[in-house]
């Protein structure tokens, strides 16, 4: 249970006060303390909150360094194409942050077209994203533009990803980089 007067609060829409921001002492966080709530509907239909400490949060980064952040010794250009109120977005969102990384925020509109998508891809050198099925089936049906790139690292998640859509995409991704 959190004691309300441990809980401060800055609006972001408003103007940051003139002269010091104090927004109280606060020892660093345990592992144990939650991090973040994220609400899901899961398999019943009816949303209900998830609490996820810090821990968690920690060893998803970890993993994420080990199996794709850590292969490459620059700055990575890391692209979000889940909202933020999905969890998918954790991943890339916490990811780059905490590992020294750019992160990129589509934009709606580009979340559902495929050749914005590919633009947004080649325009901001975008080499980690995030994105369901249904993204790869949207940069398949696009237009193919000569010199467009796509990312090197393609988290899939949400759906599944059959195996006709596997093949077609790897087929892409090899017109792409030969």
């Amino acid at each position: 249970m959190l004691d309300d007067a441990a809980v401060h609060t800055l609006c972001l829409d408003s103007p940051l006060p003139t002269g010091r921001l104090d927004i109280g002492t606060h020892n660093r966080p345990a592992s144990g303390d939650l991090a973040y709530i994220i609400y899901t509907s899961g398999s019943t239909g009816q949303p209900s909150g998830v609490l996820v400490e810090h821990r968690n949060v920690v060893s998803l980064v970890k993993a994420l360094n080990v199996q794709i952040y850590r292969r490459h010794h620059v700055r990575l250009n890391v692209g979000l194409l889940a909202p933020v109120v999905f969890d998918a977005s954790v991943q890339q969102i916490f990811g780059a942050l905490l590992l020294g990384h750019c992160l990129h925020v589509a934009p709606n509109r580009v979340r559902t077209d495929g050749s914005r998508l590919s633009s947004f891809f080649d325009q901001h050198e975008i080499d980690v994203t995030d994105g369901t099925p249904a993204h790869l089936q949207l940069l398949m049906a696009a237009p193919a533009n000569s010199g467009q790139r796509l990312p090197a690292h393609f988290v899939i998640g949400g759906e599944t990803l059959s195996v006709s859509l596997a093949q077609g995409q790897r087929a892409l991704w090899e017109t792409y980089t030969n």
